[in-house]
């Protein structure tokens, strides 16, 4: 199946380029690829759409992406060592500064589309989670994408 072409999908892409760019970031998708293949991994992830009427040929719309990232801390909660548990907590505190300098500062997400007007500050939740290959610390966060969208081509 061929992946289609729209405009949701190309800032997707070019939100995980940016993070893909971090030296301290190992692997980044836009789809949850399992099982993990390194650490911290990231997940550009669909979030919401919200639209709002502008004129007679334009809507805003606000795209919403989901970040997740992970950084493993041990294969289940009883051989987590506290030294892991500190570097992982480190580790996943950096990449997350990083990856908010990197949108954050690129704010038109480098002009790739005229549609694209701004990128809104973001907020973090941090946690813990288990998947089917261990137990990672956790880092979730909404990339909201401003745009002004053409409804009349």
């Amino acid at each position: 199946m061929a992946l289609g072409s729209s405009l949701a999908r190309s800032i997707k892409e070019q939100i995980r380029n940016k993070i893909s760019a971090l030296t301290d970031v190992e692997k980044c998708y836009t789809f949850m690829k399992l099982p993990l293949e390194g650490w911290p991994t990231v997940f550009v992830l669909y979030g919401n759409v919200e639209g709002e009427f502008s004129s007679n040929s334009h809507n805003s719309r606000t795209y919403g992406y989901r970040i997740v990232v992970l950084y493993q801390v041990g294969q289940d909660f009883q051989s987590v060592v506290d030294d892991r548990m500190q570097n992982a907590e480190e580790a996943i505190g950096q990449v997350v500064e990083n990856i908010l300098n990197a949108v954050e500062t690129d704010y038109t997400l480098n002009d790739f589309n005229a549609e694209v007007l701004y990128v809104n500050a973001m907020d973090v939740t941090y946690g813990e989670t288990e998947y089917e290959g261990g137990y990672a610390k956790s880092a979730e966060f909404i990339v909201n994408v401003y745009t002004e969208h053409n409804i009349s081509s």
